[in-house]
């Protein structure tokens, strides 16, 4: 997996957790970007081992099964969302 540079440039907190995973750098002013890129292009050994756990935990395996966890997620939301009365 290539290094990751995750960029946040507004006042809004992160949306995803890639940085806070340490799957990426984050960059947060836009003087720093050059920095970042060099520096993980140089040596990523920090990040690299937290991606694979990243992806195996998020992505899972090509197992055949994604649709049935999609549903699973699917029902679980419609269980929890709240029911309007007619």
């Amino acid at each position: 997996m290539e290094p990751v540079v995750g960029g946040n440039l507004g006042k809004d907190p992160d949306t995803v957790d890639y940085v806070a995973r340490g799957v990426a750098r984050g960059v947060y002013r836009a003087e720093d970007l050059t920095t970042a890129v060099r520096d993980l292009l140089h040596d990523d050994s920090g990040l690299a081992p937290n991606r694979a756990a990243y992806v195996r935990d998020y992505a899972f395996a090509l197992d055949g099964r994604s649709a049935g966890r999609v549903a699973d997620v699917m029902e679980r939301l419609m269980e929890s969302r709240p029911r309007h009365k007619a």
